[in-house]
């Protein structure tokens, strides 16, 4: 506010200044007292039409160009606050679905004397999970279990579980990239070092998996 008034101030002095200029010399070269002569008055409006109405248009224009840009400024201000706010629901939406995704099918993991079943959720969050390697498949892995088991069928546990981490892949790296864009607009990183503590454990299985190429700096 303080800003705005100063410019306001400083272009009624200007417009002030640009009439005593134009008007002064006028008065000083060809009358000492005011004339009562109507063509000297005519000749006068004249010469300050002529004179001073382009400088007082170039001050209202130079006041219009203010007035846009700091218009300009505030709905950029918005947008900014309207980004965040659309962020952070798609950042939501995205992390509920990370969850969901890890939570349709259960992942087998075969021992030497019997079948143990996990979610894919522990797979990937549980700190004292340690098979995560054998039971997270990537296209290698999958395609080792192809060659030694042949043709699969659709609800093959390979498959189930190739579809549910390459989700979980992109779903992350999707969290990763949003949260970096949120932090960027709100000049803080605080966002970032949450969601990267938060799926510390899960981008690290992942990405020794080579599901995910870009460690999360």
């Amino acid at each position: 506010m303080f800003k705005k008034m100063k410019t306001i101030n400083l272009i009624i002095i200007l417009t002030i200044l640009a009439f005593i200029s134009v008007v002064a010399p006028w008065v000083f070269t060809f009358y000492g007292d005011l004339s009562t002569s109507s063509n000297d008055w005519a000749s006068f409006g004249s010469y300050i039409g002529g004179t001073l109405s382009p400088i007082i248009s170039l001050m209202a224009l130079i006041g219009l160009l203010h007035t846009i840009n700091q218009q300009q400024k505030q709905i950029n201000n918005l947008s900014t606050q309207a980004t965040k706010e659309d962020l952070f629901k798609i950042i939501v939406k995205i992390e509920d679905d990370f969850f969901k995704n890890l939570n349709q099918y259960p992942i087998i993991l075969n021992t030497e004397n019997k079948s143990h079943s996990y979610s894919a959720e522990s797979v990937l969050l549980d700190l004292s999970f340690l098979k995560s390697n054998e039971v997270i498949f990537n296209e290698d892995d999958f395609k080792k279990h192809m060659h030694k088991n042949g043709n699969v069928q659709l609800d093959d546990p390979a498959i189930l579980s190739l579809g549910m981490f390459a989700t979980a892949t992109g779903q992350l790296n999707q969290l990763r990239l949003l949260v970096t864009q949120y932090d960027s607009i709100a000049n803080d990183n605080i966002l970032t070092l949450y969601y990267k503590r938060k799926y510390k454990t899960a981008y690290s299985r992942l990405h020794s998996k080579g599901l995910i190429k870009e460690p999360w700096n």
